[in-house]
């Protein structure tokens, strides 16, 4: 169960009977439809996504944004954590941390990216906010304490600097 109530519920690979191929179809449904096409705008522009290099006909971040962080094309490993949250990108976007009544996302920018930290659903998007769109960096589940911790003392950090 998550806390933040502007966010659905996880899909498993589990739900899926344990069957990667099934998964990966959903996860690429969700991709296309929901991140990619759907025509997100998020402070006024629109979000984009990276295509290169694609691999088995697939964008660079749909795997980006399911695997492991591995720079071998070959060897991708699915990240259980990323996926199964993967709906949340265009959940937490469309909705607005500001509309969620307990404000699950706090916001803050490092190296110029634009960082929403969910802190009890240890969730994480990064965005880059260029001149006329927003690039989805990355979103990713935070599997470890400290790495919870590293990005709580970042927003902190931020927050004490403005």
């Amino acid at each position: 169960m998550n806390y933040c109530h502007s966010l659905s519920e996880i899909v498993t690979l589990a739900d899926y009977r344990g069957s990667y191929q099934f998964y990966e179809n959903y996860l690429y449904e969700i991709f296309c439809n929901k991140i990619k096409n759907a025509q997100i705008k998020f402070l006024g522009k629109p979000l984009s996504t990276r295509r290169h290099p694609e691999y088995n006909g697939k964008e660079e971040s749909f795997y980006h944004l399911t695997c492991k962080e591995q720079y071998d094309l070959d060897d991708r490993t699915l990240d259980l954590g990323r996926s199964e949250r993967l709906h949340w990108i265009p959940e937490a976007l469309t909705s607005s941390h500001l509309k969620c009544p307990t404000e699950c996302f706090v916001v803050y920018k490092k190296n110029k990216k634009l960082h929403l930290l969910d802190i009890e659903d240890r969730y994480i998007i990064v965005l880059d906010v260029r001149s006329t769109y927003v690039l989805l960096v990355t979103a990713f589940y935070i599997e470890h304490q400290h790495t919870l911790e590293k990005k709580v003392r970042e927003y902190h950090n931020y927050i004490n600097s403005l």
